[in-house]
């Protein structure tokens, strides 16, 4: 299933994605680097318009055009993002350790606008590096495209999920985003890998004269044979 979801309010001032570094480690700008956005500034332009147009009309018309450009542009991305589809090629349901694999993932643009922009995640969850991300630059008006990555199938035996699949689309400006989310989860077992093994030579023993070639008078008296 197909699902569009657009970035909330909250996620403009605070992380959505989890800090890999300490906060003791992580410098203050890379903390907070994300107060940095286009967006952050949109609503701090438009707060402070609105404590402004209390005591001048110049002000309110700011915020007017303001308000006015900003659900213009809310608008044309919303309308690029429910012509985005994208969807994962079906792949092989078994796989072996260490097998290398090619997914293919499909994003079509059913709109009559070109777009740029792009980013798509997924989650390969058979290697251990299993977050991908992909840029896929342009894509022409109804038109289609088809990106691919390899990965390695190293983080063990077993059965493993395959997504979600999320598409991130931005518009021109950087302020919205919305995410257009595959929920198709796809599962795939992992199998042991087969390697050949050389033939295991079994010498005859110095004091086989006595018995033969091989030294086994009687059971468990030998490590060459059961008995």
């Amino acid at each position: 299933m197909i699902r569009i979801e657009r970035k909330s309010l909250g996620e403009y001032f605070f992380k959505r994605e989890k800090i890999l570094l300490a906060p003791a480690e992580a410098t203050l700008f890379n903390a907070r680097r994300n107060l940095s956005s286009p967006g952050v500034f949109a609503i701090l332009l438009a707060s402070m318009f609105f404590v402004a147009s209390f005591f001048s009309r110049t002000a309110m018309l700011l915020l007017l055009t303001e308000i006015l450009s900003l659900g213009f542009v809310y608008a044309y991305a919303f309308f690029q993002a429910r012509k985005l589809t994208v969807r994962r090629l079906p792949i092989y349901r078994t796989l072996h350790e260490l097998e290398k694999t090619t997914v293919i993932l499909e994003i079509q643009n059913r709109s009559r606008f070109e777009i740029s922009g792009l980013i798509i995640e997924d989650k390969f969850k058979l290697s251990k590096d299993a977050i991908i991300r992909l840029a896929p630059g342009r894509i022409s008006p109804r038109s289609m495209l088809r990106l691919n990555y390899v990965r390695f199938c190293d983080s063990g035996m077993g059965k493993h999920d395959i997504g979600p699949l999320v598409l991130r689309l931005t518009d021109p400006l950087g302020i919205f985003e919305f995410r257009i989310i595959n929920d198709d989860i796809g599962e795939i077992e992992v199998y042991p890998k087969i390697e050949t093994i050389p033939m295991v030579s079994v010498l005859p023993s110095v004091d086989g004269y006595k018995y033969g070639n091989y030294e086994v008078a009687s059971r468990g008296l030998s490590v060459n044979f059961s008995g």
